[in-house]
C-alpha cells in the first residue's frame, strides 16, 4: 500500500512537472524575427486614388476619358450625354464612399438638373444639382467597385426638347473615402471600413500592433484562409499597444482584414502592425563556387537596338531572318525566357550596364543622368585592367547621360555595317600589340530602330511585294502619327511594316556574322567571352501600340539572350533572367565583387529559376513576373476613347498576352502586392533622378529620333 502511494506520488510529480514545463514553454516562448507588416499595407494602397481635383488641369489627364471640355482655360465641365473619368481602388472591393463638387453651369438658374451616376457601367443614381457648388456624398455598393481601374460615368439629364444640348456640369472636385498615410509610420482607415492584406502565416506567431482610435471607433483584426475559416482578435475599444500570440489549425496564406466598426466621421489611426515569429528553416543551398580564369579573357557585348526575341529564328521565328545568330545560339547557352527590364533604350541600358532596376538608377525619362554614384560596367572593368570601348548605334548612350561612362573610347556610328568598320580599326590598332590589356568591346547596333529603311541589298526579301505598301521613311514620325490615329494602317500594311523591320533585323544578323568572322581571324572570337542580346523589343499592333517605350507587354520586354562563356552549359536555358544579371555574372566571371548591391544575380549562382522579375517604365508602368504569372499595373495618362487597363494579368504559357486574367487567388493577391511594394519604396539612391545638362547638337540628334518633341 505504502508502495502504491509512493508511486502514485512519483506519477503526480512528474505530471506536474510536464505541465509546469510546458506552461513554462508556452510563457516563453520568444518570436525573435519581426516583420513590419503595416508599412507593406501603406505600400499596397498607396496608388489609390483619393482625389480629383479639377482645378489642377495638368493632373486630370491621368483621370479624364471622354466628354469633357474647358474653354480659354476656365472651369472644366462635362460636354454632351455621356462624360466619363477613372480612379483606382487597389484593395478588397467593399461600399465605397465618395464626395461630389459640382454645380451646374448655367449660372442664376433656378432649375435643377439630375444627372445620372454609373460606375462601371451599373447605375448608382440620379442626384439634383443646382447653378450654386454643392457637395454630393455617394456610396458606391461593394458589388460595383472593381480592383484595379474604375470607370465613373455622368450623364446629364437629357432634355426632352431633341433640339437642345444636355446641360453641362462643372465638377470640382471628387473626394474618396480611403485610407490615408500620416507621416512615415502611421496610416489613417475611416470607420466601417476594412483592409485586406494576404500574407504567408506560419501556425503559431504573435501579432504587435498599435493604434489609436477616434469618435468611438471598435477596431478588430480578422485572418481568414481560403476555406473561409476565420479567427477575429478584437482590440481595446480606445487603441493603444497591443501583442497577442495566435494559433492556426494549419500555416498558410491568409487575409489579414482590419476592421473598423464605428459611424460616420470615426477613423482608425494604425501606427504598427508587426508580425513576429521564429527564424524560417527553409535551407538555401549555396551555390557553387567558381574559379576565376587564369587570364582575363576578352569580353564583347553585342545588343541589338529593338530586336523582340521572337523574330530570331532560334526562338522559333518562321522567318530565316537570323542564321548568323542562330549558329552562335547553337553552339552556346541560349536563355528562352529572358527579359529587358524596361520597354526602351534609356533606362534598359542603364539597368543592363548598372545591374540595378529602373527605380533604383532613375535614369527613365529622356534627359535624366545616370547618379554619380552608380557604378557602370565599363567602370568596374577598367578599374581592374580592361581596355574599353564602345561604338553604338543610338545617342541615348552618350556619356553625357552617365551611362556611356567608363569607357575610353566612344563612337557612334549609323548602321552596324558602319559600326563595324570603325570597331575593326580600332582593334586593328589594339590587337597587334603584345603586353595588350583585355578588351571589353560594346556593339549596340540599331538597324531594327525605327525608321525601318533597310538596306538595298535586302530590301526584297521575305516576298515583301506580297503586302500593302506604307511610307515607312518617315521614321519617329510614321510612329506618332500612328499613335494619334493620323494614320490607320491595314491589316496588309501592318505586315508590310513587320517585314521592313525583318529585312533590317537580316543585315544587322549579317553584320553580325562578319563581326564573328573577323574576331575568329584574329584569333580573338575562340577566348572571348561574346554576349548577344537586345535593349527592348517593338510593338506591331499587338496591343493597340507601334514602337517602343508604350507598355511592358512581352513583344517589348521579351529579348533574346545568348552568352559565351565556359562555366555556362551550351543548350537552351529555361529559367527566368533579366538584364540587371549581366553586370554581376560578368563580374562572377572574372572573381570580382560587386561595388554594391545589385538587383540582378549571377547566372552562374541562380537557385531560384521562378524567381520574381521586376521592370519599369518611368512612374507610371511597372510589372512583375512571378509564380506562373506576369502582373502589370498601369497609371498611365489616357488618350481620347481609349482606357489603359490599370491591373492586366497573364499566364507566362500565354506569350502573347492575348487572354487576360483575374487576380483570383490569395497567392495572385500576394503578388500584386509583393509588385506594389516594389514599385512604392525608395530607390537605392532616393526617388529623384537628375537631369543632365547636355550640348545642343545632341539635342538635335534625339529629336531626329523622335525623343525629344
Amino acid at each position: 500500500m505504502i508502495r502504491r502511494r509512493m508511486l502514485f506520488s512519483s506519477l503526480v510529480a512528474v505530471c506536474l512537472m510536464a505541465v509546469l514545463f510546458r506552461c513554462s514553454r508556452q510563457t516563453t516562448d520568444t518570436f525573435p524575427v519581426t516583420r513590419d507588416i503595416l508599412q507593406e499595407i501603406k505600400a499596397a494602397v498607396q496608388d489609390e486614388t483619393s482625389e480629383i481635383d479639377f482645378h489642377k488641369k495638368g493632373a486630370l489627364r491621368k483621370y479624364l476619358l471622354t466628354g469633357w471640355t474647358h474653354v480659354n482655360g476656365g472651369p472644366v465641365h462635362t460636354q454632351g450625354e455621356d462624360s466619363r473619368l477613372v480612379f483606382y481602388h487597389l484593395n478588397e472591393s467593399r461600399n465605397l464612399r465618395a464626395a461630389v463638387t459640382w454645380r451646374d453651369m448655367a449660372e442664376g438658374s433656378a432649375d435643377k438638373t439630375f444627372p445620372a451616376i454609373e460606375l462601371n457601367g451599373k447605375p448608382v443614381g440620379s442626384f439634383p444639382v443646382g447653378s450654386v457648388s454643392t457637395t454630393l456624398d455617394l456610396t458606391f455598393p461593394a458589388q460595383a467597385v472593381k480592383q484595379g481601374q474604375n470607370v465613373l460615368g455622368i450623364r446629364p439629364e437629357v432634355s426632352k426638347s431633341p433640339a437642345t444640348a444636355p446641360r453641362s456640369l462643372i465638377v470640382e472636385r471628387i473626394a474618396f473615402e480611403r485610407p490615408s498615410p500620416i507621416g512615415k509610420q502611421s496610416l489613417a482607415q475611416p470607420a466601417a471600413a476594412a483592409m485586406s492584406y494576404f500574407i504567408e502565416l506560419p501556425d503559431r506567431f504573435a501579432l504587435d500592433i498599435d493604434c489609436q482610435c477616434f469618435k468611438d471607433v471598435r477596431p478588430s483584426v480578422e485572418l481568414s484562409d481560403e476555406k473561409g475559416r476565420t479567427v477575429t482578435i478584437d482590440l481595446p475599444r480606445g487603441g493603444g499597444p497591443f501583442q497577442k500570440t495566435v494559433r492556426l489549425k494549419r500555416e498558410g496564406i491568409n487575409r489579414l482584414r482590419l476592421v473598423a466598426k464605428g459611424g460616420m466621421g470615426g477613423y482608425v489611426v494604425w501606427s504598427r502592425i508587426a508580425l513576429k515569429t521564429r527564424p524560417s528553416k527553409v535551407v538555401i543551398p549555396l551555390p557553387r563556387p567558381v574559379s576565376p580564369p587564369p587570364k582575363k579573357p576578352d569580353i564583347v557585348l553585342y545588343v541589338i537596338d529593338a530586336l523582340r526575341a521572337d523574330h530570331l529564328g532560334c526562338y522559333g521565328y518562321g522567318r530565316q531572318t537570323t542564321p548568323s545568330i542562330d549558329r552562335f545560339a547553337r553552339e552556346n547557352a541560349l536563355y528562352r525566357n529572358a527579359y529587358s527590364n524596361s520597354a526602351w533604350t534609356k533606362p534598359a541600358s542603364a539597368s543592363l550596364f548598372t545591374g540595378l532596376f529602373p527605380k533604383n538608377h532613375m535614369t527613365q525619362r529622356i534627359k535624366d543622368c545616370l547618379p554619380e554614384s552608380a557604378v557602370t560596367m565599363a567602370e568596374e572593368l577598367g578599374k581592374n585592367g580592361y581596355r574599353t570601348a564602345a561604338v553604338v548605334g543610338n545617342e541615348v548612350l552618350d556619356p553625357q547621360f552617365g551611362i556611356g561612362r567608363g569607357f575610353e573610347a566612344f563612337q557612334v556610328r549609323a548602321t552596324s555595317s558602319k559600326i563595324n568598320q570603325e570597331a575593326f580599326r580600332f582593334l586593328d590598332s589594339l590587337l597587334p600589340r603584345k603586353d595588350r590589356k583585355p578588351l571589353f568591346l560594346l556593339i549596340w547596333a540599331a538597324d531594327p530602330h525605327a525608321p525601318y529603311t533597310p538596306d538595298p541589298e535586302f530590301r526584297n526579301l521575305f516576298d515583301i511585294r506580297r503586302y500593302e505598301p506604307i511610307d515607312a521613311l518617315k521614321g519617329s514620325e510614321l510612329i506618332s502619327r500612328i499613335r494619334n490615329e493620323k494614320i490607320r494602317p491595314t491589316p496588309g500594311q501592318w505586315e508590310y511594316l513587320k517585314t521592313l523591320y525583318d529585312q533590317e533585323v537580316a543585315f544587322n544578323d549579317s553584320s553580325f556574322g562578319r563581326l564573328r568572322a573577323y574576331l575568329e581571324d584574329k584569333d580573338v572570337y575562340r577566348d572571348a567571352v561574346v554576349i548577344v542580346t537586345a535593349d527592348h523589343g517593338e510593338a506591331f499592333n499587338e496591343h493597340g501600340d507601334v514602337g517602343h517605350g508604350c507598355s511592358l507587354h512581352n513583344e517589348l520586354i521579351r529579348v533574346p539572350l545568348i552568352i559565351k562563356a565556359p562555366p555556362l552549359s551550351k543548350g537552351s536555358h529555361e529559367e527566368r533572367v533579366q538584364h540587371t544579371d549581366l553586370f554581376p555574372t560578368l563580374l562572377d566571371l572574372l572573381g570580382l565583387e560587386p561595388p554594391y548591391p545589385l538587383d540582378g544575380t549571377s547566372l552562374l549562382r541562380l537557385t531560384d529559376p521562378k524567381r520574381i522579375l521586376f521592370f519599369d517604365l518611368s512612374n507610371y508602368n511597372s510589372t512583375a513576373v512571378l509564380d506562373e504569372k506576369k502582373i502589370i499595373f498601369t497609371n498611365a495618362n489616357h488618350a481620347a476613347l481609349t482606357t489603359v487597363p490599370s491591373l492586366e494579368v497573364y499566364a507566362l504559357t500565354d506569350t502573347a498576352e492575348e487572354r487576360p486574367l483575374e487576380l483570383e487567388s490569395f497567392r495572385d493577391q500576394i503578388s500584386l502586392q509583393k509588385l506594389l511594394f516594389y514599385r512604392n519604396t525608395p530607390g537605392q539612391f532616393g526617388s529623384q533622378g537628375r537631369e543632365a545638362k547636355i550640348t545642343k547638337e545632341l539635342e538635335e540628334k534625339l529629336k531626329a529620333l523622335g525623343y525629344i518633341n
